[in-house]
């Protein structure tokens, strides 16, 4: 009996752990958050996250007085506008993507519930990779929720925070992929950091909803940022390609009118969009493939040279680009020289006498041919006259 009672409990402690979710190291998944926070008052906390590289994640906060029950917590969907709560499908939640490291560093809104406990309470963060039903947690620090914030100030003097502009720009895109999932890459131009929370991709206006890239999401100088569309969006023959603000205004867009399976439509430095055999996402992009370039449309902050192109010589690394001369008609096909329209009017003159004495020939040997019927037809005539 003890041996039975032994064995069960044993494959229920087997059973517990192995539908726990994974607890993961800090160096995994990080999080920094303050020390105290307020009953349903919104708060930001810092994520750091080395995982799988170019993979999506959904993420949410949770929030407790024990680790069995951290259901308190809510999680701000920047996309729609709503706070999310612990029980709310997976689908639903922020999302982020890792960069061809593993890695990513973002920020995400939280607040308590109103039913949340005031006092001590851990607050924890769990990612699920999307597609999948592996989740991680990271080490559930410990917060004091407070019932309401006793230093509010009154007109308060806040110091302005600067903006991570950068200068977010197209680089590539895929448009009709052999794994049937179509991405759009963006390049951060600029020298500072690019923080493009919030920012859209979108194809033709009119034609579908645009994609939200998820709050926290920053790309570092000369780095790069690579949004998976969650469907189909970019048409196969033509379409257009836009990266669009919060606000919906356009940063830039470029339309094309033709693709190749697998290939990837790509800018050089000089802005100028071809078609590479060689798709490089969230890295440099390289040119193997010769195409011509419809004129891309871009908004007029955008320095982007709209000069076509009838053909490139294209090699890696995006050193070398070199046009083909473009043949245009002559104006003047040939010059005649004087001597040859000399030489010319002495044929046709000489052409002229010949021409005279053939005729002459002509009509003297129809009157030698005819000469002697005519006369023996005026004798007769003679000799029939009365005398």
């Amino acid at each position: 009996m003890h041996i039975f009672f032994r064995t069960s409990l044993t494959l229920l402690v087997l059973v517990a752990i192995l539908i726990t979710p994974r607890p993961v190291s800090a160096e995994f998944l990080e999080v920094s958050a303050p020390a105290e926070i307020y009953l349903e008052t919104a708060f930001e906390i810092d994520i750091t996250v080395s995982a799988e590289k170019d993979t999506i994640y959904h993420l949410k906060a949770r929030l407790g007085q024990s680790g069995s029950n951290l259901s308190k917590g809510q999680t701000f969907d920047i996309s729609n506008g709503v706070w999310l709560s612990d029980t709310v499908s997976w689908n639903k939640f922020p999302s982020f993507q890792t960069n061809s490291d593993g890695s990513w560093v973002g920020k995400l809104k939280v607040k308590s519930s109103a039913t949340a406990v005031v006092g001590d309470n851990l607050l924890q963060v769990r990612i699920q990779k999307e597609g999948s039903s592996d989740k991680y947690d990271s080490p559930a620090y410990t917060v004091k929720l407070l019932k309401t914030n006793p230093q509010i100030i009154e007109n308060p003097v806040t110091k302005p925070v600067p903006k991570l502009e950068g200068k977010p720009v197209l680089s590539e895109f895929m448009a009709q992929p052999l794994n049937k999932i179509e991405w759009v890459e963006i390049r951060n131009d600029g020298t500072t950091p690019a923080d493009i929370s919030g920012w859209k991709l979108d194809d033709q206006e009119g034609k579908s909803s645009p994609q939200i890239i998820a709050d926290g999401t920053i790309i570092q100088p000369k780095g790069y940022f690579v949004l998976n569309f969650q469907s189909y969006k970019l048409n196969d023959l033509s379409d257009s390609v836009r990266l669009l603000k919060p606000d919906d205004s356009v940063v830039e867009s470029f339309t094309y009118e033709k693709t190749v399976k697998g290939q990837s439509w790509a800018k050089d430095n000089s802005s100028k969009w071809f078609i590479t055999s060689d798709p490089t996402p969230n890295s440099e992009n390289k040119f193997i493939y010769i195409s011509e370039t419809p004129n891309p449309t871009t908004t007029p902050n955008q320095a982007q040279n709209s000069s076509s192109e009838n053909a490139i010589l294209a090699a890696t690394n995006q050193t070398a680009v070199t046009t083909l001369p473009v043949l245009s008609k002559p104006s003047k096909l040939a010059t005649v020289s004087s001597s040859f329209v000399n030489k010319q009017n002495k044929n046709n003159f000489s052409n002229l006498i010949l021409y005279f004495a053939g005729g002459i020939l002509i009509v003297s040997s129809i009157a030698i041919v005819f000469k002697q019927p005519i006369l023996k037809r005026l004798q007769k005539e003679k000799a029939a006259l009365p005398k």
